[in-house]
């Protein structure tokens, strides 16, 4: 194995234990807290910007048609997002944030009590500002790479 692949694969293990260690008990906190996945959550913090259309949308959160309109008619049946027709152009649906969609984003704690926010607290800016540059980059490459790879 060259030093390349080897490098490749430390870094792969890294990520992954970053999302075990952090990511799950975020995840595991906002289904007990909100009874929502992320994906819910991502589809909330999109709209909570401003309405979208559902194309739009669905592509924001590299979901298939399909698969936004089964999380929409979720968070619809708990009157957390509005659906409409566009009036210019039937084709065309819109989704927004009802008052109790914004009111559940308003009510969501901040982290700021977590383990990850306290071990945050201990590392340099320095450290900090290399933590952020290289998460940026990681999501950057994956985001640039061709449709197909990232669905696999």
């Amino acid at each position: 194995m060259d030093d390349q692949e080897f490098l490749k694969k430390q870094a792969y293990k890294s990520i992954m234990n970053i999302i075990s260690v952090i990511g799950e008990p975020m995840l595991i906190e906002l289904w007990q807290s909100l009874e929502i996945t992320l994906t819910q959550f991502r589809c909330l913090r999109l709209l909570y910007i401003s309405p979208m259309q559902a194309g739009d949308l669905a592509k924001k959160l590299s979901l298939s048609p399909t698969s936004l309109t089964r999380v929409l008619e979720r968070l619809e049946s708990r009157q957390l997002v509005d659906r409409s027709i566009d009036r210019e152009d039937r084709r065309r649906i819109w989704v927004s944030l009802t008052p109790e969609g914004r009111n559940m984003l308003d009510t969501i704690k901040p982290w700021n009590d977590t383990p990850l926010a306290k071990a945050l607290d201990t590392l340099s800016i320095e450290t900090l500002d290399q933590i952020t540059e290289i998460s940026t980059y990681v999501v950057e490459a994956v985001k640039s790479l061709p449709e197909s790879e990232t669905t696999n």
